[in-house]
């Protein structure tokens, strides 16, 4: 018995919005070329996956250009897009991923000025301003998105 839900494993990849058209249009539904004409079982994987896009720091516009590619009409993939984002944003768990998200980028930020200021005392004469600046800027813009979130 084959189950109608594609894995993750078939959705993801470069061209994820393109291939998941026809991967879920092979299910027996229509193909996802909007909002308007998807399964619940499709709406859950297709937010799902513009959710990871979106942690994963791309735009909207990106994310909704990718929808077009796979066929859906671009004013219905930046509606699509944006609410699935304000939707994320709004909700207890989209804030406790995304503050999650933002402590992490505090942590690789604590390790960038760590790594710059180890260097710089181990390479006498030398200063790795740039390691230092760059962890400074995550552990400043982390610590912004983390208090936003939490």
């Amino acid at each position: 018995m084959t189950t109608r839900n594609p894995t993750r494993e078939q959705i993801t990849g470069p061209d994820i919005y393109t291939r998941n058209v026809k991967v879920l249009s092979t299910t027996g539904d229509d193909p996802v070329t909007s909002p308007d004409n998807v399964t619940k079982a499709q709406a859950k994987v297709m937010e799902e996956m513009v959710i990871e896009r979106l942690l994963e720091g791309k735009s909207t516009q990106e994310i909704a250009g990718e929808l077009v590619k796979g066929g859906w009409e671009k004013e219905a993939a930046n509606q699509y897009v944006n609410a699935v984002e304000q939707n994320f944003k709004q909700s207890p768990e989209g804030r406790k991923r995304l503050a999650k998200k933002f402590s992490q980028k505090m942590l690789v930020g604590i390790f960038w000025v760590a790594g710059g200021i180890t260097a710089t005392m181990v390479f006498e004469g030398w200063i790795f301003w740039g390691a230092i600046v760059f962890g400074l800027w995550d552990i400043l813009s982390g610590f912004v998105g983390w208090l936003k979130y939490n």
